[in-house]
């Protein structure tokens, strides 16, 4: 007996779980002139565009970069904000389990954040560290922006100066530094923002003069401080000394140094120049100068040239 089968049918079932749709993405956008001073709670206001996320954008965290701190925070109709940080901030819907009030596709709210901004000596621009969003009902977290916003923090601005221009063997210098508040707000206290120059941290170096300073917006003012020239020192008043050239140097602070003391010098400078008799006779990098054969001869020694 034969059996023959044509034609059956043949049936596959497959069963597949339903996935959510792509998570989609927001933008964050500040004013062109968004600003936040050194001393104050200044007030930042954020865009949040919701460019494609289905069922809408309901919880937004941003966190600012190291050393702000966010005082405050003003949520539109039917959100709450919460402090979780000290540099974070994060908005959400009153509801969020039904993403009631959510930001619909296509749409913005503007969110509120007051901070205070770290110690700064110039106009320095910064930006979010990080910015997250969720469809909270769907617990699905969305794209991150490609870019996120920027703005200003306004400090103060340093120039220094140290004279006289010529001075005798163990001559009184004075170090002279022009302050200036850049800020919106009245700074109480120059010498604390000050602190980490080490202009102050140097024990032979006397001062500062005065010794608190007070500065309303956009207003000027100055400290000095008094020291003795390298020639004649012992070596660690002259480190002292450099030491201090050197670090308000690396704060971003130019340094025009006249100086008798050559291989102290030119160690330190990025460039030099010889002036002999008024006049410019040599000019290079620190290091090149060093190895000058003339330089070596005639501020250093004969021995030098052996060297």
């Amino acid at each position: 007996m034969r059996w023959a089968l044509r034609g059956a049918p043949f049936f596959l079932l497959l069963s597949l779980s339903a996935l959510p749709a792509a998570a989609g993405s927001f933008t964050l956008s500040l004013p062109g002139d968004s600003k936040v001073t050194i001393d104050s709670p200044s007030r930042l206001a954020f865009k949040v565009t919701n460019t494609d996320a289905p069922e809408g954008l309901s919880r937004i965290a941003l966190r600012f970069p190291s050393g702000y701190r966010v005082t405050n925070g003003s949520a539109p109709p039917g959100w709450t904000a919460d402090l979780s940080t000290g540099a974070e901030i994060t908005f959400r819907t009153s509801d969020e389990a039904k993403c009631t009030g959510a930001i619909a596709p296509g749409s913005a709210l503007v969110f509120g954040v007051e901070a205070v901004a770290p110690p700064s000596r110039s106009v320095t621009p910064d930006s979010l560290v990080s910015a997250q969003g969720e469809q909270s009902c769907r617990g699905v977290a969305l794209d991150p922006p490609a870019t996120l916003p920027s703005w200003d923090r306004l400090g103060i601005g340093v120039a220094l100066a140290v004279g006289p221009s010529i001075l005798g063997l163990g001559g009184e210098a004075t170090v002279t530094m022009t302050v200036t508040n850049l800020s919106t707000v009245e700074l109480a206290d120059i010498s604390a923002l000050l602190g980490s120059t080490g202009t102050g941290g140097v024990a032979r170096l006397v001062g500062p003069t005065p010794a608190s300073l007070a500065l309303a917006p956009g207003a000027s003012g100055r400290m000095t401080w008094t020291g003795r020239a390298s020639l004649g020192l012992a070596p660690r008043v002259v480190e002292g000394i450099l030491n201090v050239l050197r670090q308000v140097h690396h704060e971003g602070v130019g340094v025009f140094l006249v100086e008798q003391n050559v291989q102290a010098s030119l160690a330190l400078a990025d460039r030099g120049y010889v002036l002999e008799n008024g006049r410019i006779t040599g000019a290079g990098s620190g290091r090149d100068l060093l190895q000058d054969s003339h330089v070596r001869q005639a501020y250093l020694g004969p021995l030098a040239l052996g060297r």
